[in-house]
């Protein structure tokens, strides 16, 4: 622990890192929903923002950040991220 009583410096999140986690766990809600709905996740977050389970904003934010959706396994997995 640094002297503040903290972790240290090092694995502090930022305010900015925090918000990249929220919108990471809004796009797994919605694609959780939408694998336990079509037995699948979806092949783009579009059909999530379609169906009102994603706000458009997150995958415009997560998209200027450079993150990317790609399904993986035939639709049984996905990964997120830069």
């Amino acid at each position: 622990a640094d002297a503040a009583g903290g972790a240290g410096a090092a694995t502090r999140l930022t305010t900015a890192g925090i918000r990249l986690n929220q919108l990471r766990d809004d796009v797994h809600q919605a694609a959780l929903l939408f694998r336990h709905e079509h037995g699948r996740y979806p092949a783009d977050l579009s059909l999530l923002v379609k169906d009102g389970s994603l706000a458009a904003a997150t995958v415009r934010t997560l998209q200027a950040r450079g993150w990317t959706y790609r399904v993986a396994d035939q639709g049984r997995g996905y990964t997120l991220g830069p």
